[in-house]
């Protein structure tokens, strides 16, 4: 009885109202944006996205036969985001000050439904944001029906009159870009849909439900020395990210399923499991290619860690390559087979897209003022030294995964060449585990990344779209760093689980 005594002031307050207005919002966009007809090539909302293709956003396709009056509902939508996004800064703020908000939700039944009423409407509203998703589901279909390999580019002469492949825009014309984990992971829903489109969306969007699950589900046991409190709240502050609804749920972005070999990765190694750790990091590179930035990291705090004679590390070592070899073997034969480095080719084409960021801007200034080689090769160096601080840092004893987190705020806000809204997914899952300022802080500034949709509708110079996606997050980072503008949370007795 105490349980629902306490959760009468709460939902009272502004939760309760943030998570009856997220569940509203969901709902409606799924009636209003149904899968079923903007996923059907022969309704009148699937023709509208083929005869008016736009970049890789349906959306802009969408809002280009509107007008102004489509303007003015991409302003509206924008508007309930800031309104969600407040909502999720302020839920932060209060479980920080204290762990009855949290134990309150999470004995709650009406907060559970309401956050699987915001999941089921995200599931079954048509992925406007971005075409990835079917892109994804192509790639399954060239393989399951088609018989061919995906990663193969003369394989797409075989989509011209495909009803799938006629929904993607212009810009998905190369070959696959992503791991072969994920790829066999886009099978399955094109089997059990057969031809329709619809189902195959709304069960790889499950997919991905499933997987952010599946995220919470280790989050919570790899922070199994902390307070109950602490570890549940890292759960909802992953389960209540507005940008992780848009971009895993809604969008159908395949970011979570490398994240969720990530976790494990670091669950494996605070298990003092080091070999299988390197074997699970390398299924997360299966998966998408990032992680291997952040590879020299985790063998820094494997060979820091262990503090073994250096016979025991070396059998450590050379367990890890051959684990290592035998996951790539397993991963990559079956589309190397008889094809060689060619399946390559979509990631090598995917390199050279430019997107407005720090590191497309000194790509296309910088020749300018230093030489187009040296220009070329500041954004590589700038990486190479990010990487070597913070393996540095870990071999001293910094926490890996704050480690891992730096690495790719860099990477994402600075070096990359083609920002995305979706790579904050990456921050966020990182920055729920982290025990430092960074945790608020990336949770915080990842909240801005959607305003890409609404500045890429109008015409503005990419220094400005620069700013508002990398530079204003940057100064946020800083400061948080500086002057932390909420109380950090009490520590619980003794190490941390992954660090001394």
């Amino acid at each position: 009885m105490q349980k629902n005594n306490n959760l009468i002031p709460y939902f009272a307050a502004s939760h309760f109202q943030f998570l009856i207005l997220a569940a509203a919002c969901a709902v409606l966009l799924s009636l209003l944006i149904p899968t079923t007809q903007y996923a059907d090539s022969s309704a009148p909302q699937g023709q509208l996205l083929v005869e008016h293709a736009s970049g890789f956003a349906p959306l802009y396709a969408l809002l280009s036969t509107q007008g102004t009056q489509g303007l003015t509902y991409m302003v509206i939508a924008s508007f309930v985001y800031l309104l969600l996004a407040l909502f999720y800064w302020h839920f932060l703020h209060s479980i920080n000050q204290t762990g009855a908000l949290t134990e309150a939700l999470w004995h709650s039944r009406i907060h559970w439904g309401l956050l699987l009423c915001v999941w089921f409407g995200l599931l079954f509203a048509y992925p406007l944001l971005s075409d990835d998703a079917i892109a994804y589901l192509v790639h399954g279909r060239l393989a399951w029906i088609y018989q061919v390999n995906p990663y193969l580019s003369e394989s797409r002469e075989l989509l011209t009159n495909d009803s799938w492949h006629i929904l993607l825009g212009p810009l998905q014309s190369l070959s696959s870009a992503y791991g072969p984990l994920w790829f066999y992971l886009s099978i399955p829903p094109v089997t059990m849909a057969g031809s329709s489109l619809p189902i195959a969306l709304i069960v790889l969007k499950g997919v991905n439900l499933l997987l952010l699950i599946t995220c919470g589900v280790i989050i919570y046991h790899l922070l199994s020395e902390r307070s109950i409190p602490q570890r549940r709240g890292a759960v909802l502050a992953l389960f209540w990210n507005p940008l992780v609804w848009l971009e895993v749920i809604w969008t159908g972005h395949n970011d979570i399923a490398m994240l969720v070999w990530i976790l494990l990765a670091l669950l494996a190694f605070q298990r003092n499991r080091y070999v299988f750790a390197v074997c699970l990091l390398m299924a997360a590179v299966a998966t998408k290619y990032v992680p291997l930035i952040i590879v020299s990291l985790v063998c820094a705090a494997i060979v820091r860690q262990q503090r073994l004679s250096s016979q025991d590390i070396w059998w450590t070592v050379i367990k890890s390559i051959c684990g290592s070899i035998l996951v790539m073997a397993i991963a990559f034969l079956p589309i190397m087979w008889g094809n060689g480095t060619t399946i390559f080719a979509g990631l090598i084409g995917h390199a050279t897209k430019i997107n407005p960021s720090i590191g497309a801007l000194v790509q296309e200034y910088g020749p300018a003022f230093v030489g187009h080689t040296i220009a070329q090769l500041i954004m590589p160096m700038l990486l190479i030294v990010l990487v070597l601080w913070q393996t540095w840092r870990v071999w001293h004893g910094a926490a890996l995964p704050e480690a891992m987190l730096i690495v790719l705020l860099g990477y994402v806000f600075v070096i990359s060449s083609w920002l995305m809204p979706w790579y904050g997914v990456w921050l966020i899952v990182l920055a729920v585990v982290v025990q430092s300022w960074l945790h608020h802080a990336v949770l915080s500034v990842t909240l801005i990344l959607p305003a890409y949709y609404l500045i890429n509708v109008i015409a503005l110079p990419a220094w400005f779209r620069v700013l508002i996606l990398a530079i204003i997050p940057l100064i946020l980072i800083a400061v948080y760093r500086t002057k932390p503008l909420i109380k950090q949370p009490l520590q619980a007795s003794g190490p941390t689980p992954i660090q001394e």
